[in-house]
This record gives C-alpha cells, sequence and structure tokens, in this order.
C-alpha cells in the first residue's frame, strides 16, 4: 500500500465516520449528545494509524520477520491503552450523565480497528 493511497483512505475514513456519527445524531441522543467523544476520538486513532502505517511499514520491510508481529501486539496494546485513558479521562473532565457516552467512542474503535487491520495486512505482503 502506498503512503497517498494509505492517506486518501485515511481521510476517507475520517471523513466517513464523522458524517456517520452527524447521521446517528439525527436518530439517537447518544451520539447527539456525546458527539464530542467522536472528536475526541478521532483525535487520538487517526495518528496512532498514521504512526502505525509508517511503523508497519518499516517492519514490512525490516530482514527481522518477527518484528512486524510484535509490532501489532505493541500497537493493539498502545490502542487500547490510549482508548480507555481517554474515555477515563472525559468521564472525569466532563461528568456524563449516562454511560451511552461510550456508543461514539466504539463507533470510532470499529471502524479503525477494522481500516488499520485491512492495512496492515496489504503491508505484510510486502517483500523485505
Amino acid at each position: 500500500m502506498s503512503t497517498n493511497r494509505f492517506l486518501i483512505s485515511l481521510f476517507s475514513i475520517s471523513l466517513g465516520v464523522s458524517l456517520l456519527s452527524l447521521f446517528l445524531g439525527q436518530f439517537s441522543t447518544a451520539f447527539q449528545q456525546y458527539s464530542s467523544v467522536t472528536w475526541w476520538s478521532l483525535g487520538i486513532f487517526v495518528p496512532l494509524s498514521i504512526v502505525m502505517f509508517f511503523g508497519g511499514k518499516m517492519a514490512a520491510q525490516s530482514p527481522n520477520k518477527y518484528f512486524f508481529s510484535n509490532l501489532i501486539v505493541h500497537f493493539t496494546i498502545l490502542k487500547i491503552l490510549f482508548g480507555l485513558g481517554s474515555l477515563i479521562l472525559y468521564k472525569k473532565m466532563y461528568h456524563p450523565e449516562t454511560k451511552f457516552f461510550i456508543l461514539p467512542f466504539c463507533l470510532v474503535y470499529v471502524v479503525f480497528t477494522i481500516f488499520e487491520t485491512i492495512f496492515m495486512l496489504k503491508l505484510s505482503n510486502m517483500k523485505p
């Protein structure tokens, strides 16, 4: 996967998640009331995806065949920690009335997990 294709895909995914969140906000009070969680989540997962792509590209070209899989495991743990940390921080800062503030986060998390799986699979096919 080329860098340009990745960046275009990342922009498209981010725009799609934003529009989907706005659309769901028309029908769901959780998405409407906690739309800021969507923006927080995008602010976390977009930079992480960029770092993951360039790290994965470097690791895929490495002669060490375990470097790529180690990188995936570390990024997965990092993504979970950043995600949970952002939810805890949001809860402490804004004191949401319900637990539905997690729904917009889950939407972004699932979409970006699928996106990252796809581009990492493509990177794994690169030859060193």
